[in-house]
């Protein structure tokens, strides 16, 4: 698989199979329209290449961060698992939004990447002010030898599966829900930092890592997880929250620290860890004082424990 920057200026020699969308989640809708634009270009002999932004359009067109269910590592990666022979990844500043619909059919899908097919979700939007929809595509791109496909919108009980739907629920930290619309467990990265140690003192000793404020983050509590040290999957508990039982000073500072279950004297500072989440035990609370919260800790870690039993 290769990746392509739009600042290489590369040049194709072989028509591609191009999978539109934002792609935030990678989530199972996502995924089955990749799958397409790969057996497509199979069929056809022709290149699977997948569209990407480097950061989510309404950082520029909305004036505003859109917190992101993957970043563009995680999307990568994800993709790359997908059988993609590229992935083009799209600078996306203010210029850029300004691009009417058709010049990006004909200026980009045509003339800079070599459509031979436009392959799509049934609420695609594109260009200025996201004047351009599937019409546009299949209108304008029959005039410029463009085939294009649409995929039907996928539901998940009822539902139509989305970033945004998804957002809500790890909002709400449904998180056996959001796993179900992502097809696989949702996940949070990221190197672990010395933290105040006082799960150490406690007896529970944590993981902590920062977490970016570009990312949506489940609801604030306690979840069960499988945390990957170095290539190894460890049961784990995961406190997502601002630890009021135990934080009197930077009550607005959000941590992520994760227990590994009864693997005690692991050295993880400075290692880049990987936390799955599979449910959410409980929401976080304030306990009157340590040993309250330390019962509390000990009967989630039951919990864990009983549910591969």
């Amino acid at each position: 698989m290769k990746i392509i920057k739009s600042e290489d200026n590369y040049i194709f020699e072989k028509s591609n199979v191009i999978a539109l969308g934002n792609f935030d989640g990678l989530h199972i809708a996502h995924r089955k329209l990749i799958e397409t634009a790969v057996s497509i270009a199979r069929k056809n002999n022709l290149l699977s290449l997948v569209y990407v932004f480097d950061i989510h359009p309404m950082t520029i067109v909305g004036n505003t961060k859109q917190r992101l269910i993957t970043n563009l590592e995680q999307k990568l990666e994800l993709i790359s698992g997908l059988g993609v022979d590229i992935i083009y990844i799209q600078k996306f500043d203010y210029e850029f939004s300004k691009m009417q619909p058709e010049h990006f059919i004909t200026d980009i899908l045509k003339k800079r990447l070599s459509c031979a097919y436009a392959v799509s979700g049934y609420d695609y939007k594109f260009g200025y002010k996201a004047e351009g929809d599937t019409d546009t595509i299949k209108n304008i791109g029959s005039k410029h030898d463009i085939k294009v496909k649409i995929l039907e919108r996928i539901d998940y009980l009822g539902q139509p599966v989305s970033a945004s739907r998804i957002r809500e629920l790890l909002e709400i930290g449904d998180i056996q829900y959001v796993n179900n619309l992502l097809g696989r467990e949702y996940q949070i990265r990221g190197t672990v930092e010395k933290g105040k140690l006082i799960g150490s003192k406690i007896g529970y000793p944590t993981a902590n890592i920062i977490l970016k404020d570009e990312m949506q983050i489940p609801a604030f509590g306690v979840y069960q997880t499988v945390t990957t040290v170095d290539g190894i999957g460890y049961d784990s508990i995961t406190n997502i929250g601002n630890n009021p039982t135990v934080n009197k000073e930077d009550i607005d500072k959000i941590t992520c620290e994760t227990h590994i279950i009864d693997k005690f004297g692991l050295k993880l500072y400075g290692k880049k860890i990987y936390i799955d989440f599979i449910k959410m035990i409980r929401k976080e609370q304030k306990y009157p004082d340590i040993e309250a919260l330390k019962k509390a800790i000990a009967r989630d870690i039951l919990l864990v424990k009983s549910y591969y039993k």
